[in-house]
């Protein structure tokens, strides 16, 4: 990333060489040394950082912790990765991502699922706090609800602008956030509310087995 700048330090080196008094060129061939060294250093520890994007996007939570969107990236990455205590430090980024920004539907859609998948975790070894857990699921993916409308409205807007019928503007929305409430709401037997995500989600995606499926239980 940083040696591709080492060519041209080097250009401009030869450059002042060329142009500088004999008594300069020591100082600069230092300086070249200098900028060389700092460059492979840089490389070496930013391409530790570009291992994968998990690391990646903890690197950016190290150099922008106010970024909803680094937090949310660490939190997707832990949540995929599935390793012991990822799934805490996962919803734990979510919940900063939301405090930072609370209208960013994308976190709020994660870490609904998250709670989700907190609650079948502890479903057999603590009743309790897996239906805390489905609650909180239900109340993030509500509170994503209007933002997923606007954001809706906004498209459909836009896509009239472009030239587009009404007729043939195809539904829009966050699946995964019509999905995880009609889980959560599942799991907490709110049969009525489960059918009418339900509803919503065929809407979205009418050729979903899983959604029919889900639709003829409730």
């Amino acid at each position: 990333l940083y040696l591709p700048l080492a060519p041209w330090s080097a250009g401009l080196v030869a450059v002042a060489w060329e142009l500088g008094a004999e008594r300069h060129r020591r100082a600069l061939a230092g300086v070249a040394l200098v900028a060389l060294v700092l460059c492979t250093l840089r490389t070496l520890r930013r391409n530790r950082d570009w291992q994968d994007d998990l690391t990646l996007w903890q690197a950016t939570v190290v150099t922008a912790p106010r970024s909803a969107k680094a937090h949310n990236g660490v939190g997707e990455q832990l949540a995929a990765r599935g390793q012991p205590g990822d799934l805490e430090q996962a919803i734990a980024h979510g919940e900063t991502a939301i405090a930072i920004r609370p209208d960013y539907l994308p976190a709020l859609a994660n870490l609904a699922s998250y709670y989700v998948r907190r609650g079948d975790l502890l479903a057999t070894a603590d009743a309790r706090e897996a239906r805390a857990a489905y609650l909180r699921a239900v109340a993030l993916a509500r509170r994503g609800m209007p933002l997923d409308r606007r954001a809706a409205v906004r498209f459909r807007r836009e896509m009239r602008a472009r030239g587009h019928a009404g007729s043939t503007i195809p539904d829009y929305g966050n699946r995964q956030l019509h999905q995880t409430l009609l889980v959560a709401r599942a799991r907490l037997e709110r049969w009525r509310g489960m059918l009418v995500t339900a509803r919503r989600l065929q809407q979205l995606d009418p050729w979903s087995a899983g959604t029919c499926v889900d639709m003829s239980v409730a």
